[in-house]
């Protein structure tokens, strides 16, 4: 499956992303992952707040890997990068509404199921 089929057939999360990084990515096969996020979107205080993540919840969240915040709104994620990170809905462990969290770990060895556009 190619990932034009993935992005069309499934649920896909976004990123924006700087150009160098997702050149980064495409040039790499795989093998370089995006880089993590530096503020978890449960450490964010006005997305912390619009999803309903109390302080024992971000407490619980802040032992996760390090990872990276998605969105489900393309139109969004492109306003936070000249590159655009999409990520199929299967390696997404922790969805909050229109918000999502991936552990970079997650996306090793999976590279069909997510890349940039």
């Amino acid at each position: 499956m190619r990932a034009n089929e993935i992005i069309t057939e499934s649920k896909v999360w976004w990123r924006g992303v700087s150009t160098a990084e997702a050149d980064a990515i495409r040039n790499s096969d795989g093998t370089i992952l995006p880089n993590k996020s530096n503020v978890p979107l449960w450490n964010d205080n006005e997305i912390s707040e619009f999803i309903g993540i109390t302080d024992e919840d971000a407490e619980y969240y802040n032992k996760l890997d390090a990872g990276i915040n998605l969105t489900d709104d393309k139109e969004n994620a492109e306003g936070y990068g000249t590159g655009l990170l999409w990520v199929d809905s299967s390696l997404v462990e922790y969805e909050f509404g229109p918000y999502a969290f991936v552990e970079l770990s997650r996306l090793t060895g999976y590279g069909k199921y997510w890349g940039v556009k």
